[in-house]
């Protein structure tokens, strides 16, 4: 057992048998360490490492005791519901596999229906109903008669996959949705819930029902960065009633990193308690750099400047999708039988796909479409030339390319962020307008995510350096629009008594 020497801020992790804890790690303050330390303390329990994807389980099993399994939600559910769902779940479920198994011929159909289930999949509820179309119908305008027809199409999707039986198609997060309902009690000891600020709702209902096991709920909620896919900050949910530790010393960065950390912190989010940046501050390398965008298609165009010339990429380029630009620009070049994307082949046509991508939402869609139109003719020699020219080592790379959700958990010396995190000026307008209105979670937790990677030296994109500069012009904004709301309201108090 290798000798570690804990802070007094761990050990007080480690030291704690409470039936439920919840602690609170920033970025880089030895999350993992301290959890580790937690399962070397109790070698006789059985322990449920639990996490949010596969690499991070592989990578547990290295790193933690013989004591402790390492899955993700998605595992421990496979094991139970393998032999019901079989091969039809499917990694690439688009409502165009909707339209094809609910003989569905509108795209806007297809996607309410499948917006629908997603919302299902993603909540503790047992049944769909009205409630899980309210996005939806809010973000897209529909008719009473279009919510009505999206949660009847969604409730046969939903009967039709619990059947056994039957072939319709379905995603991973299907077959998880079936294993919560089935209320399962889980043989563990203890469980560490591992970046719980990015847990959904359905994990959430596992953990909380178990009886038996004693918690340890661990991450940094300014990290929840996955709400788009349902996520919520758990670590919140399980606070009521759970003894709470904070993690705040950090060697991955110094001062001056810390310090940009802490005031999005304290200014977007309201956080009282202060990163410690215990590391020395570095230089700038502008022959090292890593780039992190808010978008592929940012990534996309950086190396597109230089023809993908002594990039590295994070994982690699088949990562970022780039085989899917070709297969836009395959539809677009009226060449649809060298598709190898079965939804853009079934589709057809380009002028179908734009369609589609508006009509359904389609995020990737409407990129793809943006890009291909950019780039026209020249899309596949410019993919050969990213795809032949990527360096294979980071180490070897003058610039390294990846977005700031792929980059959690990670770390580099130098830090670009891209110019496509973008939120703090329309956010400004909108406090100076409301002084009630809040900050976004998501894309504030982004930014924190993004700049907190750097070791030594951190760029921030422009928006974020302008703000920074005018955030006295920003406070006094703020400060002026709370008076006036203050005023309206006792002005309007005034106006009721007199009318009385």
């Amino acid at each position: 057992m290798p000798d570690v020497r804990y802070t007094d801020e761990q050990q007080a992790i480690i030291d704690c048998h409470d039936q439920l804890v919840v602690a609170d790690a920033f970025a880089g303050c030895g999350k993992t360490t301290t959890a580790v330390g937690y399962s070397r303390a109790r070698p006789q329990s059985r322990i449920l490492y639990l996490v949010l994807n596969t690499g991070n389980a592989a990578e547990a099993r290295q790193r933690f005791p013989k004591n402790v399994e390492p899955m993700t939600t998605h595992s421990l559910a496979w094991g139970a519901m393998k032999k019901q769902v079989g091969n039809r779940v499917t990694r690439n479920w688009k409502p165009h596999n909707l339209m094809r198994d609910l003989n569905i011929n509108q795209a806007r159909q297809a996607s309410n229906a499948q917006r629908v289930l997603n919302a299902f999949f993603g909540s503790p509820d047992a049944e769909i109903s009205e409630k899980h179309v309210e996005q939806v119908a809010f973000e897209r305008d529909l008719s009473p008669s279009e919510q009505i027809n999206a949660v009847a199409l969604a409730r046969l999707a939903w009967k039709r996959m619990m059947d056994p039986a039957d072939r319709l198609e379905m995603p991973d997060d299907a077959y998880l949705k079936m294993y919560a309902l089935g209320k399962p009690q889980l043989p563990y000891d203890d469980i560490i819930f591992d970046e719980a600020q990015d847990a959904n709702p359905v994990t959430l209902q596992i953990v909380r029902a178990q009886q038996r096991a004693k918690v340890l709920c661990i991450g940094d909620r300014h990290q929840g960065i996955y709400q788009f896919r349902g996520a919520i900050n758990a670590m919140e949910q399980l606070s009521v009633g759970a003894t709470r530790f904070h993690l705040t010393r950090t060697h991955r960065f110094g001062p001056a990193i810390a310090e940009v950390a802490n005031l999005l912190l304290s200014e977007l989010k309201g956080e009282t308690h202060p990163i410690v940046g215990l590391a020395k501050d570095g230089v700038w390398n502008p022959e090292k750099v890593t780039h992190l965008s808010r978008t592929n298609a940012q990534l996309f165009n950086l190396a597109a400047e230089r023809r993908g010339e002594g990039i590295h990429w994070i994982g690699g380029p088949e990562k970022y999708r780039l085989e899917l630009v070709r297969d836009a620009y395959r539809l677009y070049a009226r060449d649809v039988q060298s598709i190898q994307d079965r939804t853009l082949r079934e589709i057809g046509s380009w002028h179908d796909y734009t369609r589609y991508a508006e009509e359904a939402s389609d995020g990737e869609a409407k990129i793809l479409v943006k890009l291909v139109d950019q780039f026209g003719h020249d899309t596949p020699q410019l993919l050969d030339d990213i795809v032949r020219n990527a360096v294979a080592l980071e180490a070897d790379a003058s610039m390294v390319l990846t977005t700031a959700h792929k980059s959690k958990g990670l770390e580099w010396d130098c830090v670009q962020l891209c110019d496509d995190f973008e939120f703090l000026n329309d956010m400004e307008w909108e406090l100076s307008q409301n002084p009630n209105a809040t900050p976004p979670v998501a894309e504030s937790n982004l930014l924190y995510v993004a700049a907190t990677r750097a070791r030594k030296a951190l760029t921030l994109n422009s928006e974020t350096r302008e703000w920074i500069k005018n955030l006295p012009r920003h406070r006094e904004e703020r400060r002026q629009a709370a008076q006036r709301f203050e005023m309206n309201r006792v002005n309007e108090e005034a106006g009721m008594q007199c009318g009385a």
